[in-house]
């Protein structure tokens, strides 16, 4: 719609790990060049351009709240989903629903033409082939 991942941070910087703080558009660190790349495949996917707008707040608890309002930001920075806690969970699992980075066993998207709306479909789907188109990060 709008042509941005509004992508939630904190302005920080650790010596010889990461730079959020000097240019904040530019960071260095913790894989921003990994949300380039989302938006790089949602820009092929679609059609459209879409550039990564990074939307800084004061502390993580105010970024973890921004991503489960869902109202002024998409998602957060990659690396926060490692350790932390939202609404007395570890944010792994209170977030998992919107996590493109982990996900979870039970979690994934498939396209509204698809016609798949379970696990048990999407494998059924993989193991009967043709060579389906499936993303899976492995990395981070």
């Amino acid at each position: 719609r709008t042509g941005e991942l509004r992508v939630a941070g904190v302005k920080w910087s650790q010596a010889g790990a990461a730079d959020y703080s000097t240019d904040p558009s530019n960071p260095t660190g913790f894989w921003p060049e990994y949300m380039k790349d989302i938006a790089a495949q949602i820009s092929r996917r679609y059609g459209k351009t879409i550039n990564v707008k990074r939307v800084y707040f004061p502390d993580s608890v105010m970024v973890v709240d921004a991503v489960a309002n869902g109202t002024d930001v998409d998602m957060s920075e990659p690396y926060y989903y490692i350790s932390g806690f939202h609404d007395g969970k570890p944010r792994i699992e209170a977030l998992h629903y919107s996590c493109v980075t982990v996900a979870t066993s039970s979690a994934f998207e498939s396209t509204s033409t698809s016609g798949i709306t379970s696990m048990t479909e999407l494998y059924n789907r993989i193991v009967d082939g043709p060579n389906r188109k499936v993303g899976f990060i492995g990395q981070g």
